[in-house]
Parts: C-alpha cells; sequence; structure tokens
C-alpha cells in the first residue's frame, strides 16, 4: 500500500505548493502526482538546482523529480494549452513528458470557446463596475466550463471524447454556438481590439475542425484511463502526492463570495478519489502557507499594504491581464485559523518564503481585526453551501481593521523562530520550511527545534 501525502494551500493561492511538492517528491522519491482540483489555471512555480524553472499548469510539480502525473475527474484539462507547456517541459530537459500525463476518461474539458466566453464575461463585467471586475477571472475558462457541467449540458467534453471525431464534432460546434448566443446578450462596445479576437473565435465555424485535430493529438500521445489506473498506483508500494490547486480562501463554498474560484480547494476531492479507489489507509494531510500573506486579482485583504509588495518583487506570478493586482501584507492569523477549521485540520504545516523576511527588519502578524466596534479573533465557518453567509464574512473583511503586533526578524535563524512560532499560535505542528525555491533551500523541522523557538 502506498504512502499518501495530501498537499492544500490554506491562503488565496501563491502560496509555494509547486515548491513543496518538488521537494516532497524528492524526498520520498513519489511515483505519483495527482491534481484533483481546478484546471489550467494553475501556477505553480518550481525551480532546480540547476536553475531550470517551470510553471506547472497540468503537469504535476514533482515532474522534474521524475513523478507521473494523473490529472483526475476532478481536474478540468485544456489540451491546448497542455501542448504550449509540454514544449517549454521538453525545452527544460524532459523527454517526452506526454509519456508522463495520465488523464481520467471522466476529467471535464476547457474548450478555447469557454475561454473565450470567460474573457468576454471579464471584460463586461469590468465595464458593468468600472473598469474592475466583480469577483476577477484568470481568463482560462475555467468557470464557464464548470458552470455547463453543473448546469448539466450534455454537450460537455470529457477526455474520453477526444478521440472520438464523431461526438466531438456536435459537441463542440454546439458550445461554439451555444456561447455565441449567450455572449451576444452582454453589454460589449464591439468591435474592439481584445474583444474582436475572442469573439473570432466563436465566429469561426472552422475552427472546430482544427481542435479535432489537436485534440486527436492529445489523446493518441497521452494516456487516457480509466478509475483502475489511481486504485493501482495506491495498492502497490511508494509514495503518492494528491496536489492541490489555488487556496482555501478562494474555495467555491468556503471562500468569500463572489470573490471564489469554481473548485473545491479543500482535501474533499482527494479524500473522494481515496475512498472511490478503495484506499484504506489514510491521507498526510500538509498545509502550505506564506510567511507573510498574498492576493492575486480582485476581492478582500485586511492587511494588504503597498509597502510589502517588495517582498513579492522577484515572484513568478504577476499581475496579470485577466488576474491584475498581486498584493502582500502581514500574515493574517485570522485567516490561517479560519482555513484550518475549513479542511478539518492538518497533520503539519509547511511555510515558505522564509528569505523574504529578512528583507525588513520589522514584521507585523495580524492576530484579530477591529470592525463595527468589536474586536474580531477568529471566523467561525458557517453551514456548507451558504452562499449568502460566505458573501456576509467577505463583506467584514472589506472593512475590518487589522490589529497588528510586532516580531523582530533579522537573521535566518529568527526567520525559523517566527515560522515556529506561527504553527504553535495555530495550534499545527511546522515540519517544513522553505528560505528559497528550490528544493535545496527546504528544511525538515526537527523536534527540538518548536522549544528553541521558545
Amino acid at each position: 500500500m502506498a504512502n499518501v501525502t495530501a498537499v492544500a494551500g490554506l491562503g488565496f493561492g501563491d502560496e509555494g505548493k509547486g515548491s513543496i511538492v518538488d521537494y516532497l517528491t524528492r524526498r520520498h522519491g513519489t511515483k505519483l502526482v495527482v491534481r484533483h482540483n481546478g484546471g489550467a489555471q494553475a501556477a505553480h512555480n518550481v525551480v532546480t538546482d540547476d536553475g531550470r524553472h517551470h510553471c506547472f499548469a497540468q503537469w504535476g510539480s514533482g515532474t522534474f523529480a521524475g513523478a507521473r502525473t494523473l490529472l483526475s475527474r476532478f481536474m478540468m484539462c485544456n489540451p491546448i494549452f497542455a501542448a504550449s507547456e509540454a514544449r517549454h517541459l521538453e525545452s527544460v530537459g524532459i523527454t517526452n513528458p506526454w509519456s508522463l500525463l495520465h488523464v481520467e476518461r471522466d476529467a471535464l474539458i476547457t474548450t478555447p470557446f469557454h475561454v473565450a466566453a470567460n474573457r468576454l464575461q471579464e471584460i463586461a463585467r469590468r465595464r458593468v463596475h468600472g473598469g474592475s471586475g466583480v469577483h476577477g477571472s484568470c481568463g482560462m475558462g475555467i468557470g464557464e466550463t464548470m458552470r455547463d457541467f453543473v448546469d448539466k449540458r450534455e454537450d460537455c467534453v470529457f477526455a474520453r471524447d477526444l478521440a472520438d471525431p464523431k461526438t466531438l464534432q456536435w459537441k463542440l460546434s454546439s458550445v461554439r454556438e451555444r456561447k455565441l448566443v449567450e455572449i451576444a446578450e452582454l453589454d460589449l462596445l464591439w468591435p474592439e481590439n481584445a474583444i474582436d479576437l475572442e469573439f473570432n473565435v466563436l465566429r469561426d465555424h472552422s475552427i472546430v475542425d482544427d481542435i479535432i485535430a489537436i485534440y486527436e493529438n492529445f489523446a493518441a500521445r497521452t494516456n487516457i484511463v480509466d478509475e483502475t489506473f489511481l486504485a493501482r498506483k495506491l495498492a502497490g508500494d511508494g509514495h503518492v502526492i494528491f496536489e492541490g490547486a489555488q487556496g482555501v480562501l478562494l474555495d467555491e463554498w468556503w471562500g468569500f463570495h463572489p470573490y471564489t474560484t469554481w473548485s473545491t480547494c479543500t482535501f474533499e476531492n482527494a479524500d473522494k478519489l481515496l475512498t472511490l479507489a478503495g484506499f484504506p489507509g489514510r491521507a498526510e494531510r500538509l498545509g502550505v502557507l506564506r510567511t507573510y500573506c498574498t492576493r492575486h486579482g480582485a476581492g478582500p485583504m485586511p492587511t494588504g499594504g503597498r509597502e510589502w509588495d517588495a517582498l513579492s518583487a522577484d515572484d513568478h506570478n504577476k499581475t496579470g491581464a485577466w488576474q491584475e493586482d498581486f498584493r502582500s501584507g502581514p500574515f493574517d492569523a485570522v485567516l490561517a485559523r479560519y482555513a484550518l477549521d475549513v479542511v478539518g485540520g492538518c497533520d503539519g504545516l509547511a511555510f515558505t518564503h522564509l528569505d523574504k523576511l529578512v528583507t525588513r527588519p520589522r514584521i507585523e502578524v495580524c492576530w484579530g481585526y477591529r470592525h463595527e466596534g468589536r474586536v474580531i479573533k477568529e471566523f467561525q465557518r458557517k453551514i456548507p453551501n451558504d452562499l449568502v453567509a460566505q458573501e456576509a464574512l467577505g463583506n467584514v473583511l472589506k472593512t475590518a481593521e487589522p490589529m497588528l503586533s510586532d516580531s523582530i526578524i533579522s537573521t535566518p535563524e529568527g526567520s525559523t523562530c517566527y515560522a515556529l512560532m506561527l504553527g504553535e499560535a495555530l495550534g499545527t505542528p511546522v515540519v517544513i520550511t522553505s528560505s528559497g525555491k528550490t528544493a535545496e533551500s527546504k528544511s525538515e523541522v526537527r523536534t527540538g527545534d518548536a522549544g528553541r523557538a521558545a
């Protein structure tokens, strides 16, 4: 029976999950990385000790270290974007990356029509809301793909369809025509360069044949598998990682509506896959956090402050055309506790970006908020699937005043003690610290380290 580790981000994403998965893969000789949520919008950056860099979207972050990848039925796959990613993997030394990629036959496919509709929807929202999106977007078609699935559209494309030209012909044609009708109802001042570019994808019926050819090539080069593939891997020896995408604070049900993703960012999907595979054991749960808070895109972030943005200046994930701003600020213990509560706790924490702390002589931590004359030390999660309650929590975050205390950090040793102090405050042991982008910069926390932190 395999040993299993499930990795989840406990922030708004960009916690450093990819770097931690790369480290774990090297540490344990991981044979398989399972992606269990999100889609091609994932941006998990890994830098090797010899300087190679790749932003993992549809391959697992253990690829450099030799692990295979499974895109599970809970992951949305984009074969066109995968082709571009495969080319970059080859350019940084991965021979035949397609042979390492396995896709469950029931995985949803994000088509170019979903991407175009997503971007046009976002342009319309920005115009209505004075130049900023109502909830932000990666512009990758994720929400459009999942909305069709939730609405039980018969033209949803699955990985099992990719080698079937006849089925693809009617499904892709149907999606194109339907999205064109939906977009025509938007308040868009067309034509305009950005709008025209996306509209052309939807208006050109001949593009369907080009997409079918790409999809057939994808099916021929990668490995489309059924549910028994994961069951066999879990039944054998070795180590398996379930790699989460985005962060718990963006979760579709537990994030702060409407600034959320169409994806389950907790351990729930990983648990479902293990149960369906008949796995009798338990996954070790590892939560990943930065030692300071960040947020990519729209939405409330109480501790955000421009004076902190310098800490993220050399991040690979920057402000983009669709996600817009990237913000940084003091560590938010209120939101970290909330995330831990939502996922039902973690066995351990991995704290990243410790090296950034030494650039600031004084590091503040948010231990609570002042809001409408009261002090808030923690958020209690509400009942599941209550978006009204989640929006109310988000409204509190928009106007909450963070209560900050200082910690003096001036050395790498002090940074480690700082991380251990945060773990103690969160009631969860810190098991990994990261002081850089490579696996070499990761350290496992020894039992006695906590005592020295005190």
